[in-house]
């Protein structure tokens, strides 16, 4: 079996389909598989954060300085990916229907009663 080398250094991977992360590059094994982990820097517009690739997505590994990483990273502005919270998003939906609602009842002008209803018609003064 052959021995897999380890990575370790600061760089710019480039992906299939024209992408690219910096940061801090190494290898990581899960499950018996080799990933390439990218530990992307926090910068002035990004939090810190760590992505992880097979390495049949890598075009180019580019070994690099940390002080460029950083500024490529702070330039590609690459971002975590952000969970889906279904029920936050339904508690959002079910918030904003009922905000419409609620502005839509309050900008509603009541109808004017028919006028062949004499009934009501003469107890409204409103009219």
């Amino acid at each position: 079996m052959q021995e897999q080398e380890k990575i370790e250094t600061w760089g710019v991977l480039e992906l299939m389909g024209h992408g690219k992360i910096a940061g801090m590059i190494s290898t990581m094994v899960i499950g018996g598989a080799t990933l390439i982990k990218v530990d992307v820097p926090e910068t002035e517009t990004i939090p810190a954060f760590t992505r992880m690739f097979n390495p049949s997505a890598m075009y180019a590994l580019n070994p690099t300085t940390e002080v460029y990483a950083r500024r490529v990273a702070e330039s590609l502005k690459s971002t975590p990916i952000i969970p889906y919270d279904v029920e936050q998003q339904v508690r959002r939906t079910v918030q904003f229907e009922l905000n419409k609602q609620n502005q839509l009842a309050a900008t509603t002008v009541p109808a004017k009663p028919d006028p062949d209803d004499k009934e009501d018609w003469l107890n409204d003064r409103n009219y």
